[in-house]
């Protein structure tokens, strides 16, 4: 993966003494290369569908509360766990295979989950695993076949393609529920997907290159290491995202995921330092542009759920909007990160990686602090503007940490690195839900008890189910507001360790005659 090339890195020389890469793409590979973004699109699409319409299911199958969590919680489970292994399986099958099969298998299932609903809870939760298995291998997928087949001077655009899919589809799917659900039907949901796989089955199996089986790395294979990571991950994603509707640590059976969580992790390590052919390379952690690109991964998930989560939250709550009409709101933003995609190669080429990360960083600071001025009567022309800022600092902020995570990482450690980013970026999104979700509950508390402390006894006028209702809207509001204004803290704190980084190369085109 030495696709970069810092001052301290020599990456591998033709004759010639240009940098060895990948041949020139042709129209056939292309093919192939388009049929993997547009899984990884639809995978990440499908993840966000089911969340946003979460109601929706639950009115549609009749399930309650704790029935539906875990319908969301079964899917998280396998996406995760399956993350670990997909560098693995993907060696041995080939890139190729490895995507036919995950996108047969997310096919299937999740054209299988309306059927069977009707068939009883477990059979449910069934097909929702398979399903959340399937979607969860293809994005690892989608970064190790655009590093793999783009030559050296042309993956920053593949880069960037990658960030598009996972900042973009948080809010193009919070249109497509709305439409899905409030125009069709909830199990149009499922089939959504499943009506695209056998496009993204073609143009895989016709445009990626056929390799051979390699059994020979079952021999080799950290089996414990990849189970011990699985574990943790699963573990750690159903606390945080159990925790906040069990209450946290007042429940023993959170505390018990967590303490399992600790125990594998530790496990893992241990295992991984003393393993001759460990699945992970621990030691890629000393290298600064690695750790710190891991580090401000956080961080990034943390801004995408300023604008995918936040402004949701706002908008049913305290405006009573339906997933159509904030979708509306966001589709806009949706927009402008297409444009903004289309310029970030460039500024990539004449600016240091470092600079591309910090302003995108700031920028979402900036679009963070105009949204905590919400207040509950703010309409979409209050809304747009600091949520398109928000929306355009986020595909600078993906590309840019990607290539910083990566630049020190030779061919040798690609896998490893590879699984610990594409692990770390996964939990990226169940911690900051948990950290926004708690900021939200613990602010909403303390506004609602100032609020009250306020109102003088005798002034009152309204019946008390109404003025509950808008001390409850008042309070969802101003905690909104405090949530935007952390986000921006942590993205301005952000900066500073960018900036600590070391500095990071992009290889040239080669020079036309030489």
């Amino acid at each position: 993966m030495s696709w970069l090339a810092p001052e301290h890195i020599d990456p591998p020389r033709g004759p010639d003494g240009r940098p060895q890469g990948p041949p020139p793409i042709t129209w056939r590979l292309g093919m192939g290369l388009l049929g993997a973004v547009l899984g990884s699109f639809v995978s990440n699409l499908d993840t966000r569908l089911t969340t946003f319409s979460l109601a929706d299911l639950r009115g549609g199958v009749g399930y309650g509360v704790d029935e539906a969590a875990w319908v969301a919680a079964a899917y998280n489970i396998a996406q995760i766990a399956v993350v670990p292994i997909t560098p693995w399986l993907a060696g041995i099958v080939s890139q190729r295979r490895a995507v036919a099969g995950f996108v047969i298998l997310a096919t299937l299932a999740g054209a299988l989950c309306p059927w069977a609903a009707n068939q009883g809870y477990v059979w449910f939760l069934t097909m929702r695993f398979l399903q959340g298995f399937g979607c969860g291998a293809l994005i690892p997928l989608l970064l190790g076949i655009l590093l793999r087949h783009l030559p050296l001077h042309q993956r920053i655009y593949g880069l960037t393609l990658y960030a598009l899919v996972t900042v973009n589809t948080p809010l193009v799917s919070e249109w497509i529920a709305g439409i899905l659900t409030d125009i069709v039907h909830w199990q149009s949901i499922f089939y959504f997907a499943g009506a695209i796989g056998p496009i993204v089955l073609g143009l895989v199996l016709f445009g990626l290159p056929t390799e051979p089986i390699k059994l020979e790395v079952f021999r080799v294979a950290d089996y414990l290491g990849m189970f011990l990571m699985a574990l943790f991950a699963s573990l750690l994603t159903v606390a945080l995202d159990e925790g906040q509707r069990l209450d946290w640590f007042s429940s023993a059976f959170i505390v018990s995921l967590f303490a399992g969580a600790v125990v594998s992790l530790v496990a893992f390590v241990a295992v991984e330092l003393y393993q001759k052919a460990p699945l992970v390379n621990l030691r890629l952690l000393q290298r600064r542009n690695f750790s710190g690109g891991l580090t401000i991964i956080f961080a990034f998930s943390i801004s995408t759920l300023g604008t995918s989560l936040l402004l949701p939250q706002y908008g049913m709550s305290v405006r009573g909007f339906r997933e159509l009409q904030v979708g509306d709101i966001l589709l806009l933003p949706a927009l402008a990160q297409l444009l903004v995609c289309a310029v970030a190669p460039f500024l990539l080429r004449v600016l240091e990686v470092r600079i591309v990360l910090a302003l995108g960083l700031l920028i979402v600071a900036m679009g963070a602090r105009l949204s905590t001025f919400v207040d509950s009567d703010w309409v979409r022309a209050d809304i747009l503007p600091a949520h398109i800022m928000q929306a355009c600092g986020q595909p600078l902020i993906m590309v840019s940490v990607v290539v910083i995570a990566t630049s020190t990482l030779q061919m040798t450690d690609a896998l490893a690195g590879a699984t610990i980013f594409n692990v770390v970026r996964t939990l990226a999104g169940s911690v900051g839900g948990a950290i926004i979700g708690g900021i939200l509950t613990v602010r909403e508390r303390v506004h609602s008890n100032t609020i009250v402390d306020h109102l003088v006894v005798g002034t009152v006028t309204r019946p008390i189910g109404a003025l509950a209702g808008e001390v409850r809207r008042q309070a969802t509001t101003l905690a909104v507001a405090d949530a935007f204004g952390w986000m921006g803290l942590i993205m301005l704190g952000t900066m500073l360790l960018a900036m600590a980084l070391n500095e990071t190369k992009l290889f040239r085109a080669p020079a036309v005659g030489r």
